[in-house]
Parts: structure tokens; sequence; C-alpha cells
């Protein structure tokens, strides 16, 4: 007849094992790590205990333990116990974290890419598209970490590249959803893509037009500078693409809060040129940028010139002279 072990006793001998490892045999921790992962891959008492710290990760956690959690995940078959899904995405992904680098084999980080991909809408349904998500910065920059330590270190085979073409593609779609409505989330995921290299295909350009678009779109000046700097500095950003610049300038030629955020980025010839298209076009528009950009005006005097020039064209418009 089986004895049934209660919650209280399994934690007892879980203990024993972390605490007292010079009293058992190396194969008695193979065997252990096995049933945790057969048995006890879904109880998160268990796994608190064991991911706790280096010790116990060393003694009781496995790649083969993170690797069959993810896969229960993406392949449907894992049970949520949590009020929300979320919730326990945000749990795993804090343990994931947990574990050293040498726990990221490329075989977990290869299951990784359809873990991602599963829970990646997940995530957007129920904390991004909600009031939630203020509230779950924590959690986000949790992801975005554990994200990052599996693109920057994942090797790609031919067999998995769909894999990975497949993650990509729903992070495009999660950033240009609904004019991208939140690209202060997704941005850095998708922007992460970049200068990968990890096999030949479109996904560098893709993040090139797509990025170069979403500059283009933008309503608020100041969010997109945010959003750009969640990333990398707005100096260091424009240098990845000749695109990143020009259309930055473009929209600072057309819209004056766009000049006044984003004029102390442009060389000296930029600058003058932009005040200058302001002078000829939108006098009121170019006071407002001229003001806004306390006084840096690379050349004054033809600046000046311009606005005298403008000036004497508005013979019919007083106001505006």
């Amino acid at each position: 007849m089986a004895i049934e072990i209660t919650e209280e006793r399994k934690i007892e001998l879980l203990a024993n094992f972390i605490e007292n490892p010079a009293i058992y045999k190396f194969r008695d921790f193979k065997e252990i790590r096995d049933i945790i992962v057969n048995d006890y891959r879904d109880d998160y008492d268990i796994l608190e205990k064991i991911f706790i710290n280096e010790k116990s990760r060393q003694l009781l956690s496995s790649t083969k333990l993170l690797q069959t959690i993810a896969t229960n995940f993406s392949n449907g078959s894992f049970e949520f116990i949590l009020d929300e899904k979320s919730d326990d995405i945000f749990f795993f992904i804090k343990q994931f974290n947990l574990h050293e680098d040498k726990f990221f084999t490329n075989t977990f980080m290869i299951a990784s890419l359809e873990f991602l991909s599963y829970i990646m809408p997940i995530l957007d349904k129920e904390v991004v598209n909600t009031e939630k998500v203020n509230s779950h910065d924590t959690q986000i920059e949790s992801l975005y970490i554990f994200f990052e330590r599996i693109i920057s270190k994942l090797k790609l085979q031919q067999a998995d590249q769909t894999k990975y073409q497949n993650l990509f593609n729903k992070i495009e779609q999660l950033f240009n959803f609904n004019n991208y409505k939140n690209a202060s989330i997704w941005f850095r995921f998708y922007f992460y893509f970049r200068d990968k290299k990890k096999f030949t295909n479109s996904i560098e350009s893709n993040v090139i037009s797509h990025v170069s678009a979403f500059i283009r779109t933008a309503q608020n000046p100041k969010l997109l500078k945010e959003v750009i700097e969640s990333v990398l500095s707005v100096e260091d950003f424009v240098s990845v693409a000749n695109n990143y610049l020009n259309e930055l300038y473009n929209r600072c030629t057309a819209t004056p809060d766009f000049a006044i955020e984003f004029y102390s980025y442009f060389d000296e010839t930029k600058k003058q040129n932009l005040l200058e298209s302001w002078v000829s076009n939108n006098s009121n528009n170019a006071k407002k940028v001229i003001e806004g950009i306390n006084n840096d005006i690379p050349d004054k005097i033809n600046l000046g010139t311009k606005i005298i020039t403008r000036a004497n064209s508005l013979n019919n418009n007083l106001n505006e002279k």
C-alpha cells in the first residue's frame, strides 16, 4: 500500500536534502531531481524552495526541469492555478531568471523560443491592454531580462529557425498593434532583434522599416523619446540607421513640438536648416521653436536675415509681420 506524504513532510524531506548534502550519494540527487521533474514541476511551494538560492539550485534543480516547464506551457499541457494566467507566467519567469547561466543550455533556450511565443499574447491581453500594466513594471522588466538572455545566447540551428521567426512575428504583431498602441512596452523587445543575425531572413530590414514607420506615426514627441530611451540613448539610436535620423528630422520640420524635443540631436547644419525652414513656412511656429531651443542657434546672422526677408514678404499680413 502506498504511503501518502503530507505537504509538510515533503518540505521536511526537501530541506533535509538541501541542508545535509554530504550524507547522500551523488546518485541520490540525480534520482530526486528526476522525481521533481516528473512529479513536482508544477508544485509552486516545492519549486520556490528549490530555486531560492544557488546551493539548492545546484543540488535539486536541472535544465531538464526548466525545459519541461517551458515545454508544458508551449504545448498547452500546463495547468494554470493562480488567479490569472499572467500570474503563473510571471512566477516562472522569475524562477527561470534566478538560475545561473549553466542551466541555460541551448536546448532549453530553443524550448524557450516556443515558450515566449506562447506567453507573449497572454501577457499582452491580461496585462499590457489592461489597467494593470503600471503595477507590473517589475514583472515586465523580469520578462525582458529573460527574453534578452535567451536571444543573446541562443545558437540557432537550421531546424529551429522557424521557432525564432515565429517569436519575431509575434512580437512584431504586438509592437504594430493598433497603430503602435503599446509601443512603450513592446518596442524594446522588437528592437532587440535589429542586429542579432541569427539566420538569413528579413528580420533586420523589417525592424528598420517598422521602426521608421513608428517614428512617422508617433503623435507625442516626449513619449517617443521615452520609448527610444527605454533601449538606448537617442544619440545611439540615430546611429543605428540613417533612416531614423531622417525620419526624426522630417517630423521636426512638420511639428513644432517635435522640433523642440529633438533639436539638440542634430548637427549644426541640420539645426540651422530646421530653423530656417520654420521661418520660411510659419512665423508663429518659428517663434515657438526658437524660444523652445533656448537660443541654441548655429548662425544667428543668417537666421536673422531669413527673418527679415520673411517679414518683408508679409505686406498683406501685418499681425504675422
